[in-house]
């Protein structure tokens, strides 16, 4: 029986419908990325559930629709979203994650992170509407403190 927590069928239909450019990582890729996002954001060095909660050196801002801020984060810079791991292991990469932020408003909410390949940061979206950020992503979210 499929999970019914598995976010990528409804993250895939939107991509399709939009018409988004995107790579799915490979095991492989996932397996590495997921350790240098734990070995540079995180808390604990495995995964544990859920991974805001265990966010390393990280700065945090109530936002009702925090996925509205990624386009100006992510403009023409790489970005590699991913779900909760419990609950969906695909990860997808984009060459310009400023595109997110039309992908997202067309699905429905979930907990996300976003991070970029070398795993040196990480901004997770959660289901309180917390938008938090650690590595170079805790000085991202700060502005926008000082700006929201």
């Amino acid at each position: 029986m499929e999970n019914l927590r598995n976010h990528s069928n409804e993250f895939l239909d939107v991509l399709k419908l939009l018409d988004k450019k995107f790579v799915q990582l490979s095991e492989k890729d996932k397996n590495i990325l997921i350790e240098k996002v734990l070995q540079n954001n995180s808390t604990r060095k495995k995964y544990v559930y859920p991974l805001w909660e265990n966010m390393l050196d990280f700065s945090s801002i109530k936002c009702e629709y925090g996925w509205e801020k990624l386009e100006k984060m992510f403009m023409a810079k790489e970005a590699v979203l991913f779900f909760e791991l419990e609950d969906d292991k695909n990860m997808f990469f984009f060459e310009d994650g400023s595109v997110l932020t039309e992908i997202l408003e067309n699905c429905y909410s979930f907990v996300f992170y976003v991070t970029n390949m070398r795993g040196n940061f990480l901004i997770a979206y959660n289901d309180h509407d917390y938008l938090i950020g650690s590595g170079k992503a805790k000085k991202w979210i700060e502005d926008l403190r000082s700006h929201h």
